[in-house]
């Protein structure tokens, strides 16, 4: 019998931005604010907005701002550890910068580097 926890979909809300210096291979990318009503990748350290979960061709994209969401990390994050964006799309410990979002879920991290986070 398997047995484990999955968060996948749990809480999630999922907003629209016009999307900046994003394309079609933004999703699952983690992404911060820009400038009212855009949100893109960001620069180092930024708070996380969210994650892009569906990019339309207009530059119109999905983003997810709340509840359980998988996005990548170049470093094991440990659960209750809060995160920011990197500025690449990935997501990284939040030492210096507050943040709403955290680990809640690090058991999946792999050669891929995925991590569970709560937005919100």
């Amino acid at each position: 019998m398997y047995n484990a926890i999955d968060f996948t979909d749990i809480g999630s809300l999922i907003v629209t931005f016009s999307g900046h210096g994003l394309n079609c291979e933004s999703t699952g990318k983690a992404v911060s604010l820009v400038a009212a009503g855009t949100v893109g990748l960001g620069t180092d350290n930024d708070p996380l907005a969210g994650v892009v979960r569906v990019y339309e061709a207009d530059n119109k994209v999905g983003v997810q701002v709340r509840g359980a969401a998988e996005v990548v990390s170049d470093t094991k994050l440990t659960a209750g550890t809060y995160v920011v964006v990197d500025g690449a799309g990935k997501v990284k410990d939040a030492s210096t910068n507050r943040s709403d979002a955290y680990v809640i879920d690090d058991q999946k991290y792999g050669a891929d580097g995925t991590v569970t986070v709560w937005l919100g």
